[in-house]
């Protein structure tokens, strides 16, 4: 009995006009806009097409959505685990984990999922993203899905704690006889499904075959105690057994919606009261087309005293006509202008939809000519990202939740070790583990301010301002660039640092090796100071106090490396210079010489005090050598 099946229908009629929204929308995000909907097929179907007509589409919807996707995924998922204390093992135990949702967000291509699911959502008005574990793989999956491939309990007001959910797939019938070859050796299953059930819509003739597959998640609950999951093909159950994560208190779904029904569990969306205005736009714009079809030839009024001279009349320059002058000369019939009211009539209907979707001016790189200071443009930048940041809140806690549910998975489900190699904090490390190591420490999450738009021009202001004010340090000092650099956001960081500083951007690959468990040496070569210097700042960081006592000794010994071999060319530049002062200059080592007492240093006249530098000049001659790289 097609138990599941029946449960799906049941719920889908629910949230059958949220299905209806999304093929709509995704049918004119797609271009296809002189549509209806067919409410027995479930589906978006054409209109008759008219050959005396212009049907033109002028896809503004499109448009403004690549905007707002592209400021939804203009920086990278940033994920921090909160330690539940600050002991050793609790501050381990969420190192490990925000290493692991690194690596997972880069190995399971999370930020093409999150595009899907921004998509998804903004479509129709509620998307899910799907965790699930393989145990075959030792690994989760993730797995977005819209409004046509899942329901929830009818009637739940919270998707997330609702008692049971269902996902729908539609997949080629070789693919499911292939997951499930012990249920079908012989052949591959029926196929019992179309592409319209799902995320696609028929337009144009698709008829590949396809077949259901229905998986059923029911949480525990006082009617079903253990809870249970069971995956249905063809009305015949595949799979079945108890609830398998072991979270209970959730469904293993994180839910966004683009906005909010106080009551139900799906949302709408501003992109269904785009289509009207679309829609009246491709309108606009046909009748325009129609017009200028239809008038913008103009026409050459002869006199029938001409008529022998047709074939001599031409546009070319300064050629001689023949004819009778006591007639009217040929002229050309103006064409009708275009009506005033249907050019506004678009650029309103335009406007409008720039208004609905979050797309101003500013978003396509247009801002005020008097607004040229970095808070000023930061400014106009946040109050045209105000309309889409609730979508950046949903984004962030669907994200946030999803990383949650995957370090409690890893947590209980992996007992054999591991080994993963991340990058993040000082650089890559590689790093041992079983889900036992992690300690409790599941708690992750993506906070807003880690994903909302920013504009770096604004950042590089601001650091500019920052510099003048002396906050970054001495503009002479080279350390100062680095902080420039790092505090502006500029791209390819790491490539500037070694460009601008390569003794700085060599002692950052020190502390990345030691890290990764090998021993660097110093060498003759090396400026010390500024090694020193990027050593201390990294003895600061977490990243060093969560080494094991066997690294920080190999960082201990390579740091007195440094300070003996700054040791020996200091007395190697003394010696040369007890010899012959010249010779203190041909000194090997970088080590500046240092000021040497009374007794072995020759008396020396005090230079002229240097005119000093001004903050502006500095930061003005340090902007100009970065960007001349």
């Amino acid at each position: 009995m097609a138990e599941i099946a029946e449960k799906w229908e049941q719920a889908f009629g629910h949230s059958r006009e949220h299905v209806r929204e999304y093929h709509l929308n995704h049918a004119f995000l797609e271009g296809y806009q002189w549509m209806q909907w067919n409410p027995v097929e479930l589906q978006v179907q054409g209109l008759p097409e008219d050959t005396d007509r212009i049907q033109a589409v002028m896809n503004r919807m499109r448009s403004n959505t690549r905007t707002v996707v592209a400021k939804l995924m203009q920086r990278p998922l940033l994920f921090q685990v909160l330690p539940s204390g600050y002991d050793d093992v609790s501050l381990r135990g969420a190192r490990l984990g925000e290493g692991l949702l690194a690596d997972y967000r880069k190995n399971h291509n999370w930020e093409v999922l999150r595009e899907g699911h921004i998509k998804a959502t903004i479509k129709g008005g509620t998307g899910i993203i799907a965790v699930e574990y393989s145990p075959d793989n030792q690994t989760t999956v993730e797995t977005v899905l819209g409004v046509p491939e899942f329901v929830v309990e009818p009637g739940a007001r919270d998707a997330e704690t609702a008692r049971w959910w269902i996902k729908l797939q539609l997949l080629p019938p070789e693919e499911v006889q292939a997951m499930f070859p012990g249920h079908f050796p012989d052949e591959p299953p029926q196929a019992d499904g179309k592409l319209g059930m799902a995320s696609e819509y028929e337009y144009r003739d698709r008829r590949t075959p396809r077949t259901r597959v229905y998986t059923y998640y029911e949480r525990p609950n006082p009617l079903c105690p253990e809870g249970k999951f069971v995956v249905e093909v063809g009305g015949t159950k595949i799979e079945t057994g108890d609830w398998p994560f072991p979270f209970t208190d959730r469904l293993n779904i994180a839910v966004a919606r683009e906005s909010l029904i106080e009551h139900e569990a799906f949302g709408t969306t501003i992109w269904s009261d785009a289509r009207s205005p679309q829609a009246a736009l491709n309108a606009a714009w046909s009748g325009f087309l129609e017009n200028m079809r239809e008038a913008a030839n103009n026409r050459l009024l002869v006199d029938h005293s001409w008529e022998d001279q047709l074939d001599v009349i031409n546009d070319r320059a300064g050629q001689a006509l023949l004819g009778d002058m006591t007639r009217p000369t040929p002229a050309y019939l103006e064409a009708p202008q275009t009506p005033r009211a249907l050019i506004q009539g678009i650029e309103m209907l335009q406007g409008e939809l720039d208004t609905l979707l979050s797309s101003q001016d500013v978003s396509r790189g247009d801002a005020p000519a008097n607004i040229e200071s970095g808070l000023g443009i930061q400014l106009l930048i946040e109050q045209n990202d105000t309309p889409v940041g609730r979508l950046i809140g949903e984004v962030a806690r669907c994200w946030s939740t999803v990383g949650s549910m995957v370090l409690q998975i890893l947590e209980a489900e992996i007992t054999t070790k591991k080994t993963t190699t991340v990058r993040d904090g000082q650089g890559p490390s590689r790093r041992e583990w079983t889900g036992k190591v992690l300690h409790g420490q599941t708690d992750a999450t993506v906070s807003e301010d880690s994903i909302a738009p920013k504009s770096r021009a604004a950042q590089q202001a601001i650091a500019q301002s920052a510099m003048q004010m002396g906050m970054l340090g001495d503009p002479t000092d080279p350390m100062t660039a680095i902080k420039f650099i790092k505090f502006s956001d500029m791209p390819d960081a790491r490539g500037l640092i070694a460009v601008t500083n390569r003794d700085a951007d060599r002692a950052i690959r020190e502390n990345e090796s030691i890290v990764m468990g090998e021993m660097p040496a110093p060498a003759d070569y090396d400026d010390h100071a500024i090694h020193r210097a990027m050593h201390l700042d990294f003895q600061k960081t977490l990243e060093y106090e969560l080494l094991s006592g066997e690294q920080k000794e190999v960082f201990r010994l390579h740091m007195q490396g440094h300070d003996t071999m700054a040791a020996e060319a200091l007395s190697e530049t003394r010696v040369a210079q007890q010899i012959d002062p010249a010779l203190g200059e041909l000194a090997p080592g970088p080590t500046p010489e240092p000021v040497l007492p009374p007794d072995v240093a020759a008396p020396s006249v005090p230079p002229a005090p240097e005119e000093p530098i001004s903050p502006d000049q500095a930061t003005a001659d340090m902007l100009k050598a970065i960007e001349g790289l």
